[in-house]
């Protein structure tokens, strides 16, 4: 078995492709779980933070069905407790293949917590490109002020146009995808290229849009399959700001339908596969926590109480259940 030492700030060439894949999109999740982790090292100083800032509280709305935000707060919770029977049972063997489904299962688990969310506080929003920006945009509104959900890039990173907002001072943002974050410094450095490279990711596919909608043409009369620089800009002017959320959007794309091998043979060892998959585990129970919070402050601890205790009679009851224990939601 090879057995993998890397110090912090190291870069890990790996050896083809699908390596490369795997450890770039480990990387992107461990960069923002170290920020996550050295803002709120648990999730009392999380939910202490959320609970102090004006936007986590907000008058309920009078016309929202509370039975459908404790639906999707529970398929939330339902897929992480799935995710976490698959981590304790799984094999080495299984664990690769159970990494193709991580990235998806975490994506939807926190796209439901969210929904969630954005239903108690009156939002419309469905779609994935809707809910990912009404998300971004509340959480990274002044009176939140959550580090590093709040974090963004703008602009268009094709033309070397990409600002960020609420991004660490320490970032270094020519950073390579295959340093290993294992510092803040480092950390926000590769954080800034998850959401530079979304980014990117965001406008070829607006781009891709714009060409097959105008059907712009040559000054000779021909259609132009390229995009003008200044037309990029105009479009990626108009793409609302990148976060964490789209990151997720993006990577689940990746393990199902682009790089799906990437993901169960990416791994060079068995502990590389049981990591990453316990870091979408990690990633899924931060943002999840992030959502409860904030559907605490508007539906009130009743509400969250009930909820929870719809699955509390469960053999193994999911992670939400131990995550509010200490809070006293939950009778003991």
């Amino acid at each position: 078995m090879t057995v993998l030492t890397i110090a912090p700030g190291d870069i890990y060439d790996p050896p083809d492709e699908d390596a490369k894949a795997f450890v770039t999109y480990k990387n992107y999740a461990d960069a923002f779980l170290w920020i996550a982790k050295d803002q709120y090292p648990t999730f009392t100083d999380q939910a202490t933070f959320i609970s102090a800032q004006p936007g986590a509280s907000k008058a309920r709305p009078t016309d929202i069905k509370p039975e459908e935000i404790a639906s999707l707060l529970q398929g939330a919770w339902s897929t992480e407790l799935l995710m976490a029977e698959s981590l304790e049972t799984a094999t080495n063997a299984a664990i690769r293949y159970a990494n193709v489904w991580s990235p998806i299962q975490a994506y939807y688990a926190v796209f439901s917590a969210g929904r969630a969310y954005l239903k108690a506080a009156g939002s419309k929003a469905t779609s994935h490109r809707s809910v990912l920006n009404d998300l971004t945009g509340r959480l990274s509104r002044r009176d939140l002020a959550l580090l590093p959900w709040n974090a963004t890039a703008n602009g268009c990173p094709q033309i070397d146009q990409v600002t960020y907002q609420n991004l660490g001072t320490t970032a270094g943002l020519d950073i390579s995808n295959l340093t290993v974050p294992r510092s803040t410094e480092t950390a926000w450095g590769v954080f800034a290229k998850s959401l530079k490279t979304t980014r990117a990711d965001q406008c070829e596919e607006d781009f891709s849009n714009w060409i097959r909608n105008e059907k712009p043409k040559t000054a000779t009369g021909k259609r132009r399959k390229n995009v003008l620089k200044a037309d990029k800009e105009r479009i990626a002017g108009k793409l609302p700001s990148t976060s964490i959320f789209h990151l997720m959007y993006r990577v689940r794309i990746r393990a199902n339908y682009k790089q799906t091998d990437s993901f169960a043979v990416g791994a060079i060892t068995p502990m590389d596969s049981r990591k990453f998959y316990e870091s979408q585990m990690e990633l899924t129970a931060r943002n999840l926590f992030t959502f409860e919070c904030l559907v605490l402050g508007i539906m009130g601890r009743r509400f969250l109480r009930a909820a929870l205790l719809k699955l509390a009679s469960i053999k193994n009851p999911p992670p939400a259940i131990e995550r509010w224990k200490p809070f006293g939601v939950l009778p003991d």
